[in-house]
């Protein structure tokens, strides 16, 4: 036997799941509007203080500077900029080098005959050249750990 039951409509609209974003709670939601109005040497300053921090809009900011609430702030050291693009030169150095020894490599699997002494002496140049790069490289990094630490 089969029982078929009918419910009310409201009843029915309750039962189904919604889709979007959850309801806030009441003392979450934001009601009350605040208007002001700024010189344009304020609002740069504002401005400006959004791109450094973490937050997206320039409403949340104000909400967070009027509450007394906490954002990051994004410092970018200048200082930084130089000793990026030297490490990421080396990086580019070092991948050429890599590929060097990879076609090496591969003339050596391809071929029935062994090394010459020439390819013997570029693997070992390669070689030279990648761990002085990689010296270079390490001694970049220390710099950047010496300037992180300063600031």
């Amino acid at each position: 036997m089969l029982l078929i039951t009918a419910l009310p409509m409201s009843e029915e609209k309750d039962k189904r799941t919604r889709g979007g974003r959850p309801s806030l709670k009441p003392e979450e939601r934001l009601e009350k509007n605040v208007k002001t109005r700024l010189t344009e040497k304020e609002y740069l300053e504002l401005e400006k203080l959004l791109k450094k921090s973490n937050l997206k809009t320039m409403a949340e900011l104000a909400r967070k500077v009027l509450t007394g609430g906490q954002f990051n702030i994004y410092h970018r050291s200048d200082s930084l900029d130089e000793v990026i693009e030297e490490i990421r030169l080396l990086k580019n150095e070092i991948n050429h080098i890599g590929v060097n020894i990879n076609q090496l490599v591969k003339r050596f699997h391809q071929s029935e005959t062994s090394f010459t002494l020439q390819d013997i002496g570029g693997i070992i140049s390669s070689q030279a050249k990648l761990e002085k790069k990689y010296a270079e490289l390490q001694e970049r990094f220390d710099k950047i750990s010496d300037l992180w630490l300063q600031e």
